[in-house]
Parts: C-alpha cells; structure tokens; sequence
C-alpha cells in the first residue's frame, strides 16, 4: 500500500490501520482519530478503488475516501 497516495483521501482528523488479514500486513495512514480497517485482500481493493458498498460485508463501514488526485 502506497500511503503517498491513501493518505490525501482520507478525511480530515483520520487516520486509517489498515490490515491485510490475508498476508497478516498492518499499515498506518493519516493523523487524528484512528479508524480500523481489516480485511482479505480483495475487499480493501474494493474500499481503495471506490467500492466500498460491494465489499461492507466483510469491512464493516470503512471510512470514506476522496476522489483520486
């Protein structure tokens, strides 16, 4: 994960621990309140690339993310 890029869509006062749970990677992103975001690797995809309705099953409600740069 490209934290370069996550971080500037992340909501202002976010910050985002995102873990892979299928290769048992963590990443941290942003500054402020922290939000937990954990899933197989597919469903993050999902969240990163907009999806985020299609994946809520397995993220739960991940926080919402700005347009791409």
């Amino acid at each position: 994960m490209d934290a370069d890029r996550l971080g500037p869509r992340l909501p202002d006062g976010i910050a985002v621990e995102v873990t892979d749970i299928d290769s048992g990677q963590v990443w941290t992103v942003g500054s402020g309140r922290r939000v937990r975001v954990a899933g197989p690797s597919y469903a993050l995809v999902g969240w990163l690339v907009g999806r985020a309705g299609t994946v809520r099953a397995e993220l739960g409600d991940p926080p919402p993310l700005r347009p791409w740069a």
